[in-house]
């Protein structure tokens, strides 16, 4: 397999609507016998996928059923102050199903344990601290969230919605769940929701999720694509005998970038190399410092790549400032002086979108593939002082040009438009990057 890859569908799958314990609990009986997890939809009773393993994952004491078909019952023995991670599917395990065959949503299942059966459940949020906790947030996304007016139009009704189970939860878990329902609305991937201490132990609730199809099958990469080798798991790289080299990073971080340069540098120094095939279509960010590191590799002069703006409460349209965001060149000696054609598709986001950016445009540089995904929020932390951090995006992310990115993404120079089953034996998007860089 080219890169780590969920199993993202079009059609919807059936999701976790509740387990006992639950995802970020944190005060659990240590005498608990089972974890009971129900799903939206009426499940398969011929097998399931419950993953993790080591000295995390929960000792199974007996044998897993099928309660009815709607809940699983997990059979534990569980100890005092012991922290516990399982998820139900996961990129390898996808045999929790619905009755129509349709894999269920890889979802994580994280608690600890009490340090004694007396003080199990004792720690109870008072209704006045989630009240002030409540009024941090909401003073937070009217004054801080870059996204707040994009698909939510009316925060008040929202929050009044669902002020009775935020203002009466009684632990920190129940807190976030109650809170990521409202957050969901937004509709936004860089908002999530933090229990515990960000530096300690801690558990993370996303409030937003996107299934949609990469335009590109790792394994056939890996068959179609002369010398093929993998550096690790996130970057991959080979060699066409015309002189074009196929580098694929999977995540903007600055181990990956770091070891793309290196192939770069290498194969540039054996001076075969005629161009480059950089293909990001199963990137969904990471670090922008890092992207910056790979794309100055294949620009001579610095170049605006993006613009950003924030929340400000004082100005009448209550944002503030333009800013302008630059890409420099990379050092002399590593720099390319050759054509790059950047693959990409919608499961890009984030930084990597910037990314493509910084190269969109660029001499000697083409976008070839389907537009990103649209999702860049350089999130910021909330403390709400109960135990809780909300992450909201703090930028509304701009083109160079100062259109919006959020919901959008970044179209491709070069189009070509794809279905699932062309990638079964041969990738049309890399055989179009090949033809443009071939004729420069």
């Amino acid at each position: 397999m080219l890169c780590p890859l969920l199993a993202f569908v079009l059609a919807v799958p059936p999701r976790v609507v509740s387990a006992t314990p639950d995802h970020g609990d944190d005060q659990v009986s240590p005498a608990l016998r089972e974890v009971r997890i129900e799903f939206d939809q009426d499940m398969a009773s011929a097998g399931w996928s419950v993953c993790g393993g080591g000295d995390l994952f929960p000792k199974i004491d007996g044998k897993l059923h099928w309660e009815s078909p709607r809940v699983l019952v997990v059979p534990v023995k569980l100890e005092p102050g012991h922290e516990y991670r399982l998820s139900m599917n996961c990129p390898t395990g996808q045999n929790t199903r619905s009755i129509d065959g349709e894999p269920a949503e890889v979802t994580p299942i994280w608690f600890k344990t009490a340090a004694d059966e007396a003080s199990a459940s004792s720690v109870v949020l008072a209704t006045e601290v989630n009240k002030t906790a409540l009024t941090d947030l909401m003073e937070a996304v009217a004054s801080r969230y870059s996204y707040r007016d994009r698909v939510v139009r009316d925060w008040p009704a929202l929050w009044d919605q669902h002020r009775t189970g935020i203002v009466g939860s009684r632990s920190r878990a129940a807190f976030a769940r109650e809170c990521a329902r409202v957050l969901a609305e937004a509709q936004d991937l860089h908002v999530s929701i933090l229990v515990g201490d960000i530096e300690g132990w801690n558990v993370r609730f996303s409030t937003a999720r996107r299934r949609v199809a990469p335009n590109v099958d790792p394994n056939t990469i890996a068959d179609i694509v002369p010398g093929f080798a993998r550096v690790d798991e996130r970057v991959q790289w080979g060699h066409y005998p015309d002189g074009f080299l196929y580098l694929c990073v999977c995540e903007c971080s600055e181990a990956a970038t770091g070891a793309a340069r290196k192939v770069l540098r290498d194969v540039q120094a054996e001076g075969w190399v005629r161009g480059v095939v950089l293909d990001v279509r199963l990137n969904a960010g990471g670090d922008e410092v890092a992207a910056q590191g790979l794309a100055g590799v294949f620009l001579q002069e610095s170049r605006v790549y993006a613009k950003n703006r924030y929340r400000d409460s004082t100005m009448e349209d209550g944002w503030g400032p333009v800013y302008s965001r630059v890409v420099e060149p990379a050092d002399p000696k590593d720099r390319m002086a050759l054509p790059v054609a950047v693959l990409t598709g919608p499961y890009c986001m984030s930084s990597c979108e910037s990314l493509v950016m910084m190269l969109k445009g660029a001499p000697r540089a083409v976008v070839v593939g389907a537009s990103t995904f649209g999702s860049s929020g350089n999130p910021k932390p909330v403390k709400l002082g109960n135990g809780v951090t909300v992450f909201l995006s703090s930028w509304e992310d701009l083109s160079p040009a100062g259109g919006a990115i959020e919901g959008v993404g970044v179209a491709p120079d070069v189009e070509v438009r794809t279905e699932s089953g062309d990638f079964q034996t041969a990738d049309p998007v890399l055989e179009r990057a090949l033809q443009e860089l071939r004729k420069k």
